[in-house]
Order: C-alpha cells, then structure tokens, then sequence
C-alpha cells in the first residue's frame, strides 16, 4: 500500500512504519474499522500531499521525529472533528515519547553514570545536525553548550526547526503543542526535568536545560501552560504572591 504514495523518494522518506500502525488503530479505535480505514487512506495521501512543500530530511537525525509530525499533522487534517489538545495529549505522548517509558525503567538520571550517557548522546545529536545542515539548510541548526558536569546541567537549543516552520506555514500552528509538550512527557520518563523557556513556534529558539529530577535547579522552576497550549517553565521567584 505505501508503494501507491506519488511523492519524491530521492528527497524523503516514508513514514515509520510504526507510527503509522499506531495512528491507523487509533482511527479504528475511535471511529469503526469502516471508517477508520478511510481515513486512514486519507491520512496517507495527505501526507505525501504535504511532503510537496516540505523541506527533505531524509537521511537526517531527526527524519523519523520529522515524518512522523508530517503524519501527525496529515491525521489531524482528516478528523472530521477536532479533538481538544488535552484530549490527544496522551496519544500524542506515545506515538511521539513511548519508547521513553521501556528506556525509564532502565535509566535514571539522578545517577551520574546516566546523566553522562546522555549528555554523550545529545553531544553526538548535535555533531550530526551540524554536519546535516550542510546538506540540508532548512533542517534542524542545533546550538550546543559543553556539558556542566559539576551541576549536573545538560543545556542545548534549536534555532531552526523544520517542524515548527511547516507548522506555521501549513496552518498547524494550533496544535504544535502537542509535539513540542512530548518533549517534557520523555523527560519525565527517564527521571529527569526539562527546563524550557521558549521554543521555535512561539520565538527564535527552543531551548532545553535537562537535569535530573532531584536536582535542585529543578526545584526553582515550575511549569505553566500558555494562552497558547505550551508548557513551558518559570522561575518560581517570577509568581506574584
């Protein structure tokens, strides 16, 4: 069936096969096999219709989180009602963060060992996003900062994301949050806290400042939700009393 999509394979990819299963049986699951099928089947061809005018990150470290949002974006498009972001916040977790919830009963980032890990990890992720960017200018740019390891602080941002400008120039602005608020569901999973401020929709940057959850930096934040429907965290000396 996914042979039958007319988009340009030498500029991207298909879907993973995955998150496509999963958003075909949240279809089935919520409107009937008949019609969940359909749409289903309008959900693929509106993706291969929106991959027209999407910038290729195919080969890219982020190609499966970017064609998935393609997808996600082409499933909401084909509801013939649209759910409230709270509704869709826990199906969008795990089609986005599942994997997050096996990694958490493996990893915990309150032991040094595993905050290492990973600061290793998102080092990596960024030397592949600079090399990517040379090839493919509308990718993800990824500003690192060297680990702090004596405080136990993992701080990087993304100054360009291709999900958040297809978002704002297909009209799927409005439910950018709930890509962008998975983000918070994986740290969670793993034990540890994402501080972030702002992000590519809303401003200039999307800025991540990981630590484990007992750290107390984390403790000095808060999350809020925006007018908009992005949580997003605050100085708790910033509340008025």
């Amino acid at each position: 069936m996914n042979d039958k999509l007319n988009f340009d394979r030498k500029k991207h990819s298909m879907y993973p096969k995955a998150m496509g299963k999963k958003i075909r049986e949240k279809l089935t699951s919520d409107f009937g096999e008949t019609v969940g099928n359909q749409l289903w089947e309008k959900t693929r061809l509106k993706y291969a219709e929106l991959l027209s005018d999407a910038p290729s990150m195919k080969g890219t470290p982020h190609s499966a989180g970017a064609y998935t949002a393609i997808l996600f974006f082409a499933y909401y498009s084909v509801l013939p009602e649209k759910p409230s972001i709270e509704s869709l916040e826990p199906f969008t977790n795990a089609l986005f963060m599942g994997s997050f919830k096996t990694m958490g009963k493996l990893f915990n980032m309150n032991r040094k060992t595993d905050l290492c890990l990973l600061a290793g990890i998102m080092k990596g992720v960024g030397k592949k996003d600079a090399a990517s960017i040379r090839n493919n200018p509308d990718g993800f740019v990824n500003v690192q900062t060297p680990f702090d390891k004596e405080n136990g602080i993992i701080r990087y941002k993304f100054t360009q994301c291709p999900n958040a400008e297809f978002a704002k120039k297909h009209g799927f602005a409005d439910i950018m949050p709930l890509l962008c608020n998975t983000d918070y569901f994986g740290m969670d999973q793993l034990h540890a806290c994402l501080i972030r401020t702002s992000n590519c929709v809303m401003g200039s940057f999307c800025d991540f400042c990981i630590v484990a959850d007992q750290n107390p930096l984390a403790d000095k934040y808060e999350r809020i939700r925006n007018e908009y429907g992005f949580i997003i965290s605050r100085a708790k000396q910033e509340v008025q009393t």
